[in-house]
């Protein structure tokens, strides 16, 4: 839940739903696989590379978390 929970804080930071990208998310086991729309993620590049953190962050402590654009 933590996981989810720090994914979605930073995908909703600005507290405007039309400003929120469309996402899944596919759980195998422990490993997550975010994917998101790539105009988005290029649209918005300081959250993107706050994506990326979290991503190395998770998998540093065993946790995969793996951010893809579709």
């Amino acid at each position: 839940v933590l996981r989810l929970l720090r994914l979605a804080v930073l995908l909703t930071h600005r507290r405007n739903p039309s400003l929120e990208p469309q996402v899944e998310l596919l759980a195998e086991g422990d490993k997550l696989t975010l994917s998101i729309d790539a105009k988005w993620l290029e649209a918005n590049p300081l959250t993107a590379a706050e994506l990326e953190i979290e991503s190395n962050r998770q998998t540093d402590i065993g946790w995969p978390l793996t951010i893809t654009a579709c």
